[in-house]
């Protein structure tokens, strides 16, 4: 919250890609941008999946730092099902319409639709 507030002339605006807004409940409706670009593209709902496969290959290092065995089975547990939910989210982006080659990314098309939304929130 260091910028808000700082300037008349700096309003913070957060979104998301190509998962689900989480954590924004902390934050003003007006420095929310409502559709995540995934939703704007696709029409669809990811259904409060707010992981990708990029956010989830830091965990596996983490498993070591939990006390026994009962905790490690529960990180696991949640892991798998975080790993699922992504991989979910990845089947959705890879068959919109305006996805890059790489099935992972918005086209130019797609670029331009999102920046088109982007400045009729801001303006």
């Amino acid at each position: 919250m260091l910028l808000c507030g700082s300037d008349e002339r700096i309003q913070l605006l957060v979104g998301s890609n190509q998962v689900d807004h989480c954590g924004f409940d902390v934050l003003n409706t007006d420095q929310v941008i409502p559709l995540p670009w995934y939703k704007l593209l696709s029409n669809t709902d990811l259904d409060g999946i707010f992981v990708d496969l990029e956010s989830i290959k830091g965990l596996q290092r983490m498993e070591h730092l939990l006390d026994n065995s009962d905790q490690r089975i529960t990180f696991q547990k949640w892991m798998i099902e975080k790993i699922d939910q992504a991989e979910k989210g990845n089947e959705i982006v890879s068959k919109m319409q305006d996805v890059a080659d790489d099935k992972f990314h918005p086209n130019h098309n797609g670029h331009r639709m999102w920046a088109e939304y982007l400045l009729k929130d801001i303006l």
